[in-house]
């Protein structure tokens, strides 16, 4: 469940257990010259994720809050 503006965020709250928030940053490895591509990491692990499958619906113990907004350092 992608965090939607139509349902508060209270009320999301009440319904779930947990909340996964995305950090799509890879500086750090870019720092020490490494292969770039963690920051598509948020997005690889969520689709791994909400499929799956389990007694009871992921999709009704986790919000998914999105990826934080990240600025990038020059």
């Amino acid at each position: 469940m992608v965090f939607s503006a139509k349902v508060s965020l209270k009320e999301m709250t009440k319904r779930s257990k947990y909340c996964l928030i995305g950090i799509p940053d890879d500086q750090g490895v870019q720092n020490v010259g490494g292969r770039l591509g963690a920051s598509k990491g948020p997005k690889a692990f969520r689709e791994s994720f909400f499929s799956l499958k389990s007694r009871i619906a992921i999709q009704d113990l986790v919000i998914d809050g999105g990826d934080a907004p990240i600025d990038k350092l020059s």
